[in-house]
């Protein structure tokens, strides 16, 4: 966690040297019970279950950003932020992906994270 931390702080004390490419999704949901008695939640570790007569949003829609820094023809980093409802609010359980893609020509290639 601290490489990948380290490794943004250096792309963006040197903007000139790295391209940046940032892509966002999101997508919104709803879920609904008939149930008074057992609550529904769609992740364990969500805070609140969803009982009869109420709609939750937050349940099932989430917002994300994935950001990919090329540094060169050969090197990339790519890292992907996902926030939905969590009982879990740190970084680490936030960040879906981050690797550093090393291709030394068009066919092989190597991820690392």
């Amino acid at each position: 966690m601290r490489f990948i931390v380290a490794l943004f702080i250096t792309v963006y004390s040197m903007p000139s040297i790295a391209s940046l490419k940032l892509d966002g999704f999101a997508n919104i949901g709803a879920s609904l019970t008939d149930s008074k008695y057992a609550g529904i939640r769609t992740q364990v570790s969500q805070h609140d279950a969803l009982f009869a007569d109420e709609i939750d949003w937050r349940q099932i829609s989430s917002a994300g950003l994935q950001a990919e820094w090329r540094f060169s023809n050969q090197v990339q980093f790519v890292s992907q932020l996902v926030l939905k409802d969590s009982a879990d609010h740190s970084l680490d359980d936030k960040i879906k992906m981050a690797f550093l893609r090393y291709s030394p020509s068009p066919e092989p290639h190597g991820k690392f994270g």
